[in-house]
């Protein structure tokens, strides 16, 4: 349950972090688009039930126990014992395990969802529940992406009412209207830029 908290907690930061990401990136490009992570295009793309199994099996098992093994188990408690500091240890671990992933548009993301894990490790004193975020965050993104459905790289999806009045919404429209009716929805731009879905088209939720 706290694990669940604490990932549900840190995923609108991971939310804006992307967000803010992909503002900047296309300000200086402005057909950027976020990539898809290596293993969900093999999990999504691949004709090979087998290899479909096997890369779910170690995004889901084998890479969260590993790399909190790793990071949190190893580099962030010998940072902490060295410098005394819990959340000095906690931001380089994090920085570490961010650039360790091979796309850099995720980076900053990923740096933030690190906080998040390095934090419940701090806090619990155990290995369990970073582990059980870490599964649950590649869990849902797999899930998303082989359903087709919206999804952005690794958080789950938030809705909200839309209203046409901008005094009553933290929303600003970049393309197309607001929606009409209980068939029509407007998806954020991270969305929107990782799926490739475009205005008009249909969106499975």
């Amino acid at each position: 349950v706290h694990a669940f908290l604490t990932l549900a907690a840190v995923w609108p930061l991971v939310m804006a972090m992307m967000s803010l990401t992909i503002l900047v990136m296309k300000h200086f490009d402005q057909s950027f688009e976020v990539p898809q992570h290596e293993a969900l295009e093999v999990i999504t793309e691949s004709p090979s039930v087998a290899l479909q199994v096997l890369m779910v099996a170690l995004a889901v098992l084998v890479a969260p126990l590993v790399e909190e093994l790793m990071f949190r188990g190893l580099f962030q408690s010998m940072i902490r014992s060295y410098l005394g500091r819990p959340w000095v240890a906690i931001a380089i671990t994090s920085a570490l395990f961010a650039t360790i992933h091979t796309n850099q548009e995720h980076w900053p993301a990923l740096f933030i969802l690190a906080l998040g894990l390095g934090y419940s490790y701090e806090k619990s004193g155990s290995l369990l529940r970073p582990i059980f975020m870490h599964a649950l965050f590649n869990g849902v993104t797999i899930v998303d992406s082989e359903g087709e459905a919206l999804a952005n790289p690794g958080a789950p999806q938030l809705g909200s009412n839309w209203d046409d009045d901008e005094r009553l919404t933290p929303f600003r429209l970049v393309q197309g209207r607001g929606p009409a009716g209980p068939a029509e929805i407007a998806i954020d731009s991270v969305s929107a830029s990782t799926t490739g879905y475009a205005v008009g088209d249909t969106v499975p939720l």
